[in-house]
């Protein structure tokens, strides 16, 4: 396998290996943008494992900020911007299924999903393992998260 692959980043992402995802980002700055198999960014990967060092990282080499990364990262103004070019955003779904809404509830922040909330986004979805975005918010302890989502109807 190539040392520069998208997988050994990937691999190096998962690990929390800081050095080496600079290392290859350095050798082949398009990385930040790559996909896996299953269609995911390095930058919501990061965000997935809690590195935010290395999403930093990412963001640094050039990574571009979807609709999904701005609802992970609490980038508000990004997704405001994302939603305003296509309104019909606020539901769609990510590659591993995850809608912006439940992203922004696991992150507990109460500006992104007041504000996916104000466009429309279903309170309920469900992402793949069946959680809803105020389950996610309860079990994280967002508790402002959950209280505005259980004003808007949500359920766990």
């Amino acid at each position: 396998m190539n040392a520069e692959s998208p997988d050994n980043l990937f691999a190096a992402i998962e690990a929390g290996d800081v050095a080496r995802v600079d290392a290859l980002l350095r050798a082949r700055s398009a990385l930040a943008n790559a996909r896996n198999a299953g269609g995911i960014t390095p930058l919501l990967t990061a965000v997935y494992y809690g590195k935010r060092e290395i999403a930093d990282l990412l963001l640094r080499a050039g990574a571009e900020i979807d609709l999904f990364a701005a609802a992970a990262l609490g980038q508000t103004a990004r997704l405001d911007a994302l939603l305003r070019e296509q309104s019909a955003r606020v539901f769609a779904h990510s590659a591993d299924g995850w809608t912006a809404l439940p992203l922004a509830a696991d992150d507990g922040d109460v500006e992104l999903v007041e504000a996916l909330l104000a466009r429309g986004a279903e309170v309920n979805p469900r992402e793949e393992k069946g959680k809803t975005p105020l389950a996610l918010a309860v079990a994280a302890g967002h508790g402002e998260a959950a209280d505005l989502l259980r004003r808007h109807g949500g359920k766990e």
